[in-house]
């Protein structure tokens, strides 16, 4: 067998490698930053709060990554502020269809988390005097990430997967 062919390639596989796990690892961070905050409206009994957070959870999750980020690559390039910007180029586009994406299915695992806590640690925070936010910095947020994490596993496992789609709009990994 000859593998004179398989070394040639070694730096086109290992320049792929590198963006597949940048785009991931960037897109995850993002994402838990936009599901911490969105979790936390969605359980939230203000509908001026909640409502946008569902319609953004319901929206990238109702619809393919695919899709998603169809809509991200080629509809951004309609607005004038784009053109002939980074922001038009294709990594940028990937990445924030991949952190919307991934924020709105790691909002639901934190949503769960924080829903599934005992009641008893809140009223123990609560008879403690903390405020609210005392209590979701303290108590509730720390506990729930920590539960999250065998679910948020799959998350990072479904987003190394999705990264093969990338490739759709000119970004090669």
């Amino acid at each position: 067998m000859d593998f004179s062919i398989i070394i040639e390639s070694l730096p086109v596989y290992l320049e792929g490698l590198w963006t597949t796990v940048w785009l991931v690892a960037l897109s995850l961070v993002i994402g838990l930053c936009i599901a911490v905050p969105s979790a936390i409206a969605r359980n939230s009994t203000n509908p001026l709060i909640w409502v946008p957070a569902w319609a953004y959870i319901y929206f990238f999750r109702g619809t393919p990554l695919l899709i998603q980020l169809y809509l991200i690559y080629y509809g951004m390039d309609q607005f004038y502020p784009v053109k002939d910007t980074v922001w038009e180029h294709a990594s940028f586009c990937a990445l924030v269809a991949f952190a919307l994406n991934t924020g709105a299915y790691t909002s639901e695992i934190v949503r769960g988390s924080i829903n599934g806590l005992p009641q008893g640690e809140i009223e123990a925070a609560k008879a403690y005097g903390m405020s609210q936010f005392q209590t979701y910095k303290r108590i509730i947020l720390p506990s729930a990430l920590r539960r999250a994490l065998p679910a948020y596993s799959n998350e990072v496992i479904f987003m190394l997967h999705g990264s093969a789609i990338a490739g759709i709009v000119t970004l090669m990994d």
